[in-house]
């Protein structure tokens, strides 16, 4: 009697390790599935930021330039943190007289916080008019936002046309209002040879009026034309 619950005594007991072992191995089979997922994990992950950050610049690309502005060619793109530079942006968009603009820089710099805003660097541009000839544009760098399509120029910076040359240190110019102001001093040359200095100026339809302010130096060559398309009006303090 006694031998035959030592025998079941055993039975159970090597049940029990059994058991154990088995679960311990479940236990090891469990662990190195999940140490297989950390692994793929790690390589999947940042695949998936990557392809998030893509889709979501895309989105955003299409959602602040496509809109507002008529068209946007880029040469390539880059991403540092939320901020996107494009390499030879080229924007264009349309004006209230039906003619058209078109900016071209260097690189345009867009921060995904703050869309509706690219700084533009070394920017040549060509502002179309309806019935004048159409003004070239170049400047150091430039500010744009895209919603209400209105620039900062900054550095050096030059509107040149047919009828006159303009040379600035800024200019804002609103695409829809077809004004330029600037609050800077201005140096106008006219196709007549007449130059005007100034501390700052206001241009309205097309820049085909001009006003200046400040302290105004007007310099008139014998032989002017009286017929000169642009119009003029100084305001000396």
């Amino acid at each position: 009697m006694a031998l035959t619950q030592t025998g079941e005594g055993l039975s159970t007991a090597a049940r029990a390790v059994q058991a154990t072992e088995a679960r311990t191995a479940l236990a090891f089979a469990a662990a190195r599935r999940h140490s297989r997922w950390v692994r793929v994990l790690r390589v999947l992950l940042p695949l998936g930021s990557v392809a998030a950050v893509a889709g979501l610049i895309g989105a955003t690309l299409v959602r602040n330039f496509s809109l507002p502005i008529a068209g946007l060619a880029i040469d390539s793109m880059s991403v540092s943190g939320t901020k996107v530079t494009m390499a030879n942006p080229k924007l264009s968009g349309g004006r209230p007289d039906g003619s058209s603009y078109v900016l071209n820089a260097q690189k345009a710099i867009q921060d995904l916080k703050d869309p509706t805003e690219v700084e533009l660097v070394t920017i040549v541009g060509d502002i179309g008019s309806k019935n004048q000839p159409a003004t070239n544009l170049t400047a150091t760098a430039g500010h744009y936002n895209t919603a209400s399509e209105k620039l900062q120029l900054s550095g050096v910076v030059q509107l040149k046309n047919a009828n006159y040359t303009i040379d600035l240190k800024s200019a804002d110019v609103d695409f829809k209002a077809n004004v330029y102001t600037t609050s800077q001093p201005i140096h106008v040359v006219t196709s007549s040879g007449m130059t005007v200095e100034a501390d700052s100026a206001r241009a309205e339809d097309n820049a085909t009026k001009l006003s200046f302010s400040g302290h105004v130096k007007t310099t008139v060559p014998a032989q002017q034309d009286k017929n000169a398309p642009t119009q003029m009006k100084s305001e000396s303090p």
